[in-house]
């Protein structure tokens, strides 16, 4: 994409290729989801390809902050369920309610993700949506299981 000056219209072509793109790296995980039997398209992946593709020059576009950026967040979601024993409450999308333990795990996590990603320079804002996915319970699907390693926990 061109470098715009805020002043000036959107160039036309940016009008008609980053629609195109946009679907393009979506579909692509998409395909690669249904190859692998795994949900690889969530709500965090549009703002990540929006960024992408309307502003490849910012750090936080490059394909180290988003992988990076994206690890971090699903680690810090998971840990702070497990450390504040929020795992097994009821999860938001089901429950149609927060409760308290996943308040605090949605507040350590984001946290956490900040924190992390700033130290390892791969900042990236929509791996926060990342975290809250998991946090809130959204991150499985209905009817799927965590990952068999994760049946450990108590």
């Amino acid at each position: 994409m061109r470098e715009r000056d805020s002043r000036s219209p959107q160039h036309k072509s940016d009008v008609i290729w980053a629609p195109l793109l946009e679907g393009a790296l979506i579909l692509t995980a998409g395909l690669l989801g249904l190859v692998i039997r795994q949900p690889l398209i969530f709500t965090s992946l549009g703002p990540t390809v929006y960024e992408q593709v309307e502003t490849p020059e910012r750090r936080s576009a490059t394909p180290y902050s988003i992988l990076v950026g994206h690890v971090v967040a699903l680690g810090a979601g998971f840990v702070s369920l497990f450390i504040l024993h929020a795992l097994h409450t009821a999860k938001v999308a089901a429950s149609g309610h927060l409760n308290w333990p996943r308040i605090w795990a949605s507040v350590l996590a984001a946290m956490l993700t900040v924190l992390v990603t700033l130290l390892l320079k791969a900042s990236q804002p929509a791996a926060l949506s990342t975290t809250l996915l998991v946090t809130l319970g959204s991150s499985i699907p209905h009817g799927r299981r965590w990952p068999s390693w994760w049946e450990w926990l108590p």
